[in-house]
């Protein structure tokens, strides 16, 4: 009876798990495809940066000879976007690159 139950289970296993089948797999969500909730608000690039760390856990790591870390931003509308779109929001006007290097950093160039 064992034997049966073990069987099932594996069974299961194999049809739950799509790579066993040859299928693609899709890695996780990066951290650009992250959301975050943001407020209508104003601020420098310094603290919007010190607010993403600190709300997301998520490590930026920039030159900030730059940019204009003192340099305040207004995001209006607020609301539900990604780290990615925050991001492209308080650097607009910077010819800047944004790569997501894993875990959870992001390098600003």
């Amino acid at each position: 009876m064992k034997s049966k139950w073990l069987l099932l289970l594996l069974w299961m296993c194999m049809v739950a798990r799509p790579e066993a089948w040859g299928q693609e797999v899709k890695s996780a969500n990066t951290v650009a495809e992250e959301w975050i909730q943001v407020n209508s608000s104003s601020a420098t690039v310094l603290q919007w940066f010190e607010w993403i760390e600190k709300s997301t856990g998520i490590v930026l790591s920039y030159n900030p000879a730059q940019m204009e870390l003192g340099e305040v931003h207004r995001i209006e509308p607020g609301g539900r976007m990604t780290v990615e779109e925050l991001l492209h929001r308080i650097l607009s006007g910077y010819q800047v690159k944004i790569a997501f290097v894993p875990p959870r950093k992001v390098s600003i160039r």
